[in-house]
């Protein structure tokens, strides 16, 4: 896979993922990467090329069918 880098405004979800302590940065992003689970690097205000853990898709598990962009620094 070659690099891609993506942008894009945070958006409020539900909150899970600050309720089950892993807080994401929810992305309005219009991606055309597979659904999945992807290692990546982060800018977000101070925090400059962070190691983050990138989920693509359709949280099902938590009862949302809306495909989403997360972020989890």
């Amino acid at each position: 896979m070659l690099p891609t880098a993506f942008s894009g405004t945070v958006t409020r979800f539900a909150g899970n993922g600050r309720k089950l302590g892993y807080p994401t940065a929810n992305i309005a992003s219009n991606s055309t990467l597979s659904d999945g689970i992807y290692f990546g690097l982060a800018s977000l205000g101070v925090y400059q090329d962070h190691p983050a853990l990138v989920f693509i898709g359709s949280p099902i598990t938590l009862g949302s069918e809306d495909r989403r962009l997360e972020v989890h620094r």
